[in-house]
């Protein structure tokens, strides 16, 4: 009781003083300090100069302030001395960061923060990867695309760019010889940038995805560090579960990436894989493996399809060859377990239907060699992720209108985002064609562009379908418009001014894992 009694007396005490209080406070407003001029997202190449002058504005004082200041980037001060930022050559990182700007009122101590963006992009990271044979050697060249803003984000222009030899020039030695093909992959970091893997016989390698630096000799990626007796590469797949390597010779070896968020966390396994019936494998088709949850690949000596899953919800799922067994077929519609018409050409798009069975379908170019005749042929696939089986929805297959212009040296491509299908004709191949491919009875169009009679050796589609590249066996190589406007009036958007040799493969290179899976900003 005694101790209640001294408590309450002791709130009374409290009461009282607060009630004599007459609230004799001086209080000073504060000096608010607003900072402006500071754009959420920044973008620059690496390397680049990165400036950023912000303004500062006070709610009561500008002249008789004492300010501090500090500039975080990448977690780290990098400047605690100006109010504005100035960067000759960018290198703290590549990719996307939040960065921030802190003033302090040394007088009150109060900070004020302002956050953005600083993006950044690799030397090498988007563009166009050429890969060509020059004085018998490989020889990989770049062509950049550089968006000029305004200080709204409004584009103003965009400038091109060419550096050939462009891997010599990085690593300071030869790539090799006998080349064959480019491929971009990701690791299943959302943020990761591709590399890239050059095939050529003389011994395929990695390259850095930013800087194209050598990352690792491909033969070393295999078991025992050496490549198996009689392979010769003919072409790859890698997507994120697993990695494929097609030889000459239809054998096909894989490995499993034990940390599918870091690059060559495998090793490819000295034997061949095997199938029920076994396999010779003719084609790699590249599906869009993010929506599809598998890839495919064409088994000539048995004349079907095999899928191998390839997602990271069921992992031990993945890898294996898989018959696709699929009982309603329509009407001439070959059965893609038993096909008697041969593969000249497949690969996939995104399917436009929001309400389509699958996001990803299959486009692909068949010969009927008793018929002689050519068939353009569609259907949807994807994977059931907890089971592992492959399911498809055949939507036609039906003469090609354009059938009497493709001779076995034609070159392809499809665009994965809009509805457009290319192709290389003519006696030398120095035509370049366009078709809608919801056109499916009329003729193809004709770009009006004169390759001076010139090969068409290689055909890409940028990663939001409204450009396209074009390489010639001269060794130079064409950037199109392929909007819905640019491909009726063939508009040349860059051609090269440098010989690079005879061009064998082009490639866009996205760069980001993002682009890639949603496509270009």
């Amino acid at each position: 009781m005694k101790k209640i009694y001294i408590w309450i007396l002791s709130l009374s005490v409290l009461i009282l003083g607060c009630m004599d209080d007459k609230g004799n406070y001086s209080y000073s407003e504060l000096n608010k300090i607003t900072i402006d001029n500071i754009a959420w997202s920044n973008s620059i190449n690496y390397g680049d100069p990165l400036n950023i002058t912000p303004e500062l504005s006070f709610s009561l004082d500008s002249v008789n302030v004492s300010l501090s200041y500090e500039w975080i980037v990448n977690g780290v001060v990098i400047d605690s001395t100006s109010p504005e930022l100035h960067i000759e050559s960018f290198k703290e990182f590549v990719g996307n960061r939040r960065c921030y700007f802190r003033v302090e009122d040394n007088s009150t101590g109060m900070k004020y923060t302002a956050e953005f963006m600083v993006n950044v992009s690799g030397t090498y990271q988007a563009g166009w990867l050429i890969l060509s044979e020059k004085d018998n050697k490989s020889y990989l060249s770049y062509v950049k695309e550089q968006k000029k803003e305004d200080d709204d984000g409004n584009l103003i222009e965009i400038v091109y760019g060419e550096e050939t030899d462009v891997y010599k020039n990085v690593n300071g030695t030869d790539l090799g010889s006998e080349p064959i093909k480019l491929l971009e992959h990701w690791s299943s970091n959302y943020s990761s940038i591709g590399e890239i893997l050059v095939l050529q016989k003389s011994g395929s390698v990695e390259l850095d995805g930013s800087a194209l630096t050598k990352a690792v000799d491909t033969e070393l990626e295999f078991l025992g560090e050496t490549y198996p007796a009689n392979f010769v590469p003919k072409d790859a797949l890698y997507p994120e579960i697993c990695g494929y390597l097609l030889s000459e010779d239809g054998n096909v070896y894989s490995r499993r990436n034990d940390v599918p968020k870091e690059y060559h966390s495998g090793r490819f396994m000295a034997e061949p894989m095997r199938a029920s019936g076994g396999m010779r494998i003719s084609h790699f088709i590249p599906t869009l493996y993010l929506n599809s949850k598998c890839i495919l690949m064409f088994d000539e000596l048995n004349h079907r399809y095999l899928a191998c899953m390839d997602t990271d919800y069921e992992p031990k799922l993945c890898g294996e060859p898989t018959v696709i067994s699929h009982k309603d077929y329509p009407d001439d519609f070959s059965d893609l377990n038993n096909m008697t018409r041969e593969i000249v050409f497949a690969a996939s798009y995104e399917n436009p239907d929001p309400w389509a069975d699958y996001e990803n379908s299959v486009f692909s170019i068949l010969y009927d060699r008793t018929e002689n005749q050519y068939y353009m042929q569609n259907f949807g696939i994807g994977a059931v992720w907890y089971t592992g089986a492959i399911n498809i929805a055949p939507d036609y297959e039906i003469p090609f209108p354009d059938g009497d212009m493709l001779n076995g040296n034609n070159v392809f491509a499809i665009s994965r985002k809009t509805p457009y299908f290319f192709f290389s004709a003519g006696a030398n191949q120095e035509k370049l064609y366009w078709r809608d491919m919801n056109d499916k009875t009329g003729k193809a169009h004709l770009f009006d562009i004169d390759f001076e009679g010139h090969s068409i050796t290689s055909i890409a589609v940028a990663m939001n379908g409204d450009r396209i590249g074009v390489g010639l066996d001269n060794g130079i190589f064409y950037l199109i418009d392929a909007t819905d406007v640019g491909i009726w009036k063939s508009n040349v958007l860059y051609k090269t001014k440098n010989d690079m040799g005879k061009i064998k493969h082009v490639i866009f290179k996205s760069g980001a894992r993002s682009v890639f899976m949603w496509g270009e900003e």
